[in-house]
């Protein structure tokens, strides 16, 4: 093609980019012909010269290495504007050689297409000869070459020594990064803050991350990175940009902006601490995929030290702006890392985080003060060990429920939602599935067993009585969910609490009337229940039956309250809690006691397994019909425990679940005296009299709306019961049978059953379930996963529902909080407002 040609030009494109551009563009260079040759020392430059340019490849700082910057830079600018997302990702992102490969072969389409040749590339792209950054590349190459003949000394002659090397001192570097910088600024100050239904509208991503046309300067604000001289300038610019919304983030981390950040966690340099710190609290925000990376390299010091109350080496005297927000911006960045993930909980634990937190609450500041909270709820979220430094202090006791008399509803909501995580709570997003919660504080062995279920449950009573008048139904709603923590651990104790409140209400109604025959089947039996309090037990795990009884009758009454809220949310939340509570004492052996008015409940139910389905409200009509005309069907009545919340539409659990069910050998006796195994004749009577169960279709239920929750499960469910050696089923004449859900407890089990009984069995149910946490707590490595793999329940071969109902689901308690969620848009919104501008017709006030 011509002789100053290499014979490959696609193989020199493809090994040494710069040398075939500079001479190309030498070659192609227009303005040595136009101009005069004494005044443009462009006009002296040949090719033999440029083969000459000082420098290293390697060096940023000499002229060569700067060319081999800037190529690179526009380069990747040129193939992220030009090329499919996932094609730039695979190519440029995924492999430095790779990457190097292709940017040469971006050369390559330039040089030879002006030479009317094509080269091809698998997987083939499209062409970017005429890009117009390319008159940028030649931008900088041209003011590079024009310093060149001041750079280069004369070739020495012929047998005279060679000259030392020339001198960089009077070198100046291209304007290129920070003429790019102030074109990102521009961007940011203008197009960056024109909303979305007016800017131009770029092709959408199949997530639809992007909402507007990205600036065309990103690639090169990542390359500004690496040059300390830009750095801060373009951190900066760059903190500005991902405020502006994920789909921001999302653009960044697609260019590959995180392994820039994650390196700049090493740099000791203070002026870059608080935009740092920006950037991580904006991409955690929207991608926690990034939580292995912060651990590597021990990245979470940097905002451990920060967040830390008493720095101590380089960091001691470390002075930032607004230090309060940012020290918030950390709290929420480590509480991002150990969120559902335990070697980042191990890793904060040893570093302290736990007491920088705890101290950073008495603050006065209430963004610090919630990311505080947040930060403790998910350090001991599934961990026993964290939760013991909750249990054996009591003045870290103090100090978290002081947070519930905060004056911000932030801090309350979110010392309410550490609370729930301490007593069970699954800290994973709502719409999760990774974790269902449940299992109470754990195996806390450092305490008594005793001593751990009045710590659980004076835990839930403290919030209650702080927060239960709240006015922020957010607060309130996060109350529901720790007391259906407790409630989901010590089931029982409330079931007692839930027959008390109800036989208490019915003596009421019945002397109200005038009926002095009713019976008083309460007292006697508390009488006899609480004589035993003080027994033969070790006086260490002696505990006050009556105290625990009346706080469970409480938090039980307060469920009640909360089930008519004026917010449909929380109401719809609570209602899920009473009626799990109602499921288990209408199919408890309270039923059996004689003159009680539970068993009064169960007859009144005409048809058990609608029971199951909870269907949606709808407005009557004069003949006791829809609107539509169409007949009622059966609901859930709650008439009886006064928590009717009016017309609110309820939504029900889709999926039914099967269950099997056992008793522990310890409890076999007590699951004869509750009659959970029946006999053959009821049960024969009872499959000839129970009518066939219908299919009906529940609504589906979103956990993100705070719909209500049935504790039934779908009709076609089969019953298991609970598993025990053979020998002993059979003894009893039955066989072990499933039989189809919604009996009636009060026809197949018609053994009349003492209270005191029942009261004996629910809370010594509770107590084994309690033992058999702490005893699997014991076992070397049982608690290396996080509870067992099984979040701290009993297994199937273990104890489950069984000893207190058979057909209640064991997965709707405890409930899922989305506060943490909530809260974590704070750090997706924009933060950094623009002014207005002010019209000179317009004053300021």
């Amino acid at each position: 093609m011509t002789p100053d040609l290499p014979a490959d030009v696609f193989t020199c494109c493809l090994t040494s980019p710069i040398e075939i551009a500079l001479r190309y563009f030498v070659l192609q260079d227009p303005l040595k012909r136009n101009v005069e040759t004494a005044r443009d020392p462009r006009s002296r430059i040949t090719v033999q010269m440029v083969m000459r340019i000082p420098g290293d490849l390697k060096d940023r700082r000499t002229p060569l290495g700067e060319l081999s910057w800037i190529f690179t830079a526009v380069t990747d600018t040129i193939a992220w504007l030009s090329f499919p997302r996932e094609i730039f990702n695979r190519l440029f992102r995924q492999d430095l050689l790779v990457a190097a490969l292709f940017r040469n072969f971006l050369l390559a389409q330039r040089i030879m297409t002006s030479y009317h040749c094509t080269p091809m590339s698998i997987p083939e792209l499209p062409s970017t000869h005429n890009h117009p950054l390319w008159h940028s590349w030649d931008l900088a190459v041209d003011a590079c070459l024009a310093q060149l003949p001041d750079l280069l000394l004369p070739e020495p002659a012929p047998g005279a020594p060679a000259n030392p090397p020339p001198s960089l001192t009077t070198y100046k570097p291209s304007f290129f990064f920070a003429q790019h910088l102030q074109a990102f600024e521009v961007w940011l100050e203008h197009g960056g803050n024109v909303p979305s239904h007016l800017s131009l509208q770029p092709k959408q991503s199949p997530n639809n991350t992007v909402n507007r046309v990205p600036p065309e300067q990103l690639p090169i604000v990542l390359q500004v990175l690496l040059s300390q001289a830009h750095r801060l300038r373009a951190l900066i610019l760059l903190s500005r940009f991902v405020d502006l919304g994920p789909w921001a983030v999302h653009l960044s981390l697609s260019i590959g902006i995180f392994p820039y950040v994650q390196k700049l966690l090493q740099s000791p340099a203070v002026e870059l601490k608080p935009v740092l710190i920006f950037i991580w609290a904006r991409i955690l925000a929207v991608d926690r995929t990034c939580q292995v990376d912060l651990l590597r390299d021990h990245g979470y010091n940097y905002f451990a030290q920060i967040l830390t109350p008493y720095p101590t080496g380089t960091n001691q005297h470390l002075v930032i702006p607004n230090a309060n927000e940012h020290r918030a911006m950390c709290a929420f960045i480590l509480s991002a890392l150990c969120r559902g993930f335990r070697q980042g909980q191990s890793a904060c634990m040893s570093i302290h985080v736990f007491e920088s937190c705890l101290t950073r609450l008495q603050e006065s500041d209430w963004l610090l003060k919630t990311w505080s909270v947040l930060c403790i709820a998910q350090m001991w979220a599934d961990n026993d060990e964290i939760k013991s430094l909750f249990a054996r202090d009591g003045d870290r006791q103090t100090q978290l429920i002081d947070t519930l008399r905060s004056t911000a509803v932030e801090v309350r909501a979110a010392a309410l939602y550490a609370f729930g995580t301490l007593l069970g709570a699954s800290a994973t997003p709502i719409d999760s599935t990774d974790s269902s919660g449940g299992g109470g504080m754990g195996a806390q062995l450092s305490i008594s067993e005793s001593k751990q279920l009045d710590l659980e449950a004076g835990l839930a009573f403290a919030c209650m009585m702080t927060v239960k008048e709240d006015a922020s139904p957010m607060v309130r709603k996060e109350l529901v969910v720790v007391i259906s923590c407790v409630v989901r651990e010590w089931r029982g104790w409330f079931v007692c609490a839930a027959w008390l409140y109800h036989e208490q209400i019915a003596y009421e109604e019945a002397m109200e009337d005038g009926d002095e025959s009713y019976p008083d089947v309460v007292q006697p039996a508390l009488d006899a229940w609480l004589q035993d309090n003080h027994s033969d037990e070790d006086e260490e795990q002696t505990h006050d039956k009556g105290m625990l009884l009346s706080s469970f009758k409480t938090l039980f009454e307060t469920l009640l309250d909360l089930s008519v809220d004026p917010d449909t949310e929380v109401a719809l939340m609570a209602s899920t809690v009473v009626d799990y509570i109602m499921a288990l004492l209408l199919d408890s052996a309270f039923a059996r006691v004689p003159d009680s008015s539970i068993a009064k409940m169960n007859r009144r139910r005409p048809n058990p397994p609608r029971m199951a389905t909870r269907q949606p409200s709808a407005p009557l009509s004069d003949d006791g019909k829809t609107l539509n005309g169409s007949p009622l069907s059966h609901s859930l009545k709650r008439t009886d425990t006064q928590t009717s919340i009016g017309s609110t539409k309820s939504k029900s659990s889709s999926g039914g679940m099967k269950r099997s069910s056992s008793v522990a050998n310890a409890l076999r006796s007590l699951a004869s005296m509750t009659g959970l195994i029946p006999n053959e004749e009821s049960e024969d009577n009872e499959k000839a009299t129970t009518p066939p169960a219908e299919n009906t279709e529940e609504p589906s239920y979103t956990p993100s709306s705070g719909g209500y929750i049935s504790p039934y499960p779908d009709p076609t469910h089969p019953r298991t019961y609970p598993e025990g050696d053979e020998e002993s089923i059979s003894s009893r004449g039955t066989s072990r049978t499933r039989v189809p859900s919604g009996l009636a407890m009060s026809s197949v089990f018609t053994n009349p059953a003492d209270p005191l009984d029942v009261l004996e069995a629910l809370t010594t149910e509770d107590m084994e379930r309690l033992r058999l946490r702490r005893n699997r707590g014991m076992e070397a490595n049982a608690d290396h996963e996080g509870r067992m793999n099984n979040n701290g329940l009993a297994r199937p071969a273990e104890l489950t529902l069984g000893m207190v109902a058979k057909e209640v689901k064991d997965d709707v308690l405890p409930l899922k909080s989305g506060f943490y969620d909530w809260a974590v848009e704070y750090f997706r919104e924009p933060q950094m407002k623009v002014s207005t501008p002010s019209f000179c017709f317009r004053l300021n006030y």
